[in-house]
């Protein structure tokens, strides 16, 4: 990775960095793996670019200073770390555009189980992200459901993840709740700290909490 590759990598983590690892490798030089000990000499280094070449074929055979040196190529990875894509980026001729890199992102994406919209609108989903639909009508009394209702303090709350868990009596371990739980229109937070009313929900993964309000007393 180059100094210039930065500001790409740094927009592409803002947009898709609560959903795809993003991992950054450093290589000393190109030889064909751990079977192989770093080379001390020329000679050997030369003796490794032709096993990696008899192995991958991934090496310039033009002629002139890059000849045989292995070339420098971009690997697109998935989660499980395995190969996505790989760029031939010939001497800065054939790296990946922003945008390419973009669409590898959406396609790896897109293989989620929890990427599509189908994987929300369960019963199940529904009860920890709530629909934007529930709040259109302003917010609603606590416990007009039926649900008990319960109080605590927001322990902690990621703004990356949009999720926050609750210290309350309901539950020794903490109420888990999603920003969709607080009531309102778009991305919704709470600081730690803040004294909170809600309606408790048992889910199979634990209590959850929904219609979450901040308690003024």
């Amino acid at each position: 990775m180059t100094a210039s590759a930065g500001p790409a990598l740094k927009q592409l983590h803002e947009e898709f960095g609560d959903r795809v690892a993003f991992v950054s490798m450093y290589v000393r030089e190109a030889h064909p793996g751990e079977n192989y000990p770093q080379a001390e000499t020329f000679e050997e280094k030369l003796e490794h670019a032709r096993a990696y070449k008899e192995r991958d074929g991934i090496l310039d055979e033009t002629e002139g200073e890059y000849a045989y040196v292995a070339r420098p190529y971009t690997f697109v990875l998935r989660p499980d770390l395995t190969i996505h894509k790989v760029y031939d980026g010939w001497f800065f001729v054939g790296r990946p555009t922003l945008e390419e890199l973009r669409q590898d992102l959406r396609e790896i994406m897109g293989s989620r189980s929890d990427y599509h919209y189908e994987a929300h609108n369960t019963p199940e989903a529904k009860k920890i992200r709530i629909p934007q639909q529930e709040w259109a009508n302003g917010v609603p009394p606590l416990g007009a459901n039926g649900l008990e209702v319960a109080q605590g303090v927001v322990r902690s709350f990621d703004l990356d993840a949009g999720n926050g868990e609750i210290e309350s009596g309901a539950s020794e371990n903490g109420v888990f709740f999603n920003f969709t739980a607080i009531p309102g229109e778009g991305y919704r937070t709470l600081r730690a700290g803040t004294p909170v009313r809600f309606e408790l929900v048992e889910n199979a993964s634990g209590p959850t909490a929904r219609n979450v309000q901040e308690d003024g007393g």
